[in-house]
């Protein structure tokens, strides 16, 4: 009989670990908003933001990173965007890796939302949401709680080719004149 209920203990103990652990509220929120379907696979590159688009997704003014084509944003109702774009998809997979293990170091570590066909996302999706498409990395840092609605209408608007012109030209003195610049979806340049 003891050997019995030693089993049966033992099983009611082993059990009780092997159940899921439920998940916190916000994290289900997250995963609810999460798309259903699949995007489909990237062949081009993503050229980026037109700069000119911020104001109507709810950006104020970037800032332009000298060297990099990076570019960081405020949200009109509090937090910031900061969008960088990667000459390819593993350049931009091993920085979405970093950004995200630096992420985990904050109190409420980000926990994947999703992931498909090179497009992944982590965060809590309602105050921090860093997503990653192709070549291109968006951390969306929202005080409001809208970090995931504002990832996606982000990433609606990326597109393949830059429009003309450029956003700002740099005139440096190095041995000679050098020009330097973002175009206007915020991608570094630079003439010799």
């Amino acid at each position: 009989m003891s050997r019995f209920l030693f089993i049966v203990e033992l099983c009611m103990y082993l059990g009780f670990f092997l159940l899921p652990l439920p998940r916190p509220a916000h994290a289900q929120a997250a995963e609810q908003q999460a798309p259903e379907s699949a995007p489909t696979p990237r062949s081009t590159p993503w050229a980026g933001l037109p700069l000119t688009s911020l104001s109507s997704l709810g950006l104020g003014t970037p800032t332009l990173f000298r060297g990099e084509s990076t570019w960081q944003a405020p949200i009109t109702g509090g937090g910031f965007v900061r969008l960088s774009i990667l000459p390819d998809p593993g350049s931009a997979e091993r920085e979405f890796s970093f950004q995200a293990d630096a992420a985990t170091a904050m109190a409420a570590p980000p926990f994947q939302v999703w992931e498909r066909d090179g497009v992944e996302a982590r965060g809590d999706g309602i105050g921090l949401l860093l997503l990653r498409d192709h070549n291109v990395i968006i951390v969306v840092r929202h005080q409001q709680g809208g970090a995931f609605s504002m990832a996606e209408a982000l990433r609606a608007a990326l597109v393949t080719e830059a429009p003309s012109g450029t956003w700002k030209t740099l005139q440096e003195r190095q041995g000679g004149e050098q020009r330097a610049g973002w175009d206007s979806c915020g991608r570094w340049w630079a003439v010799p």
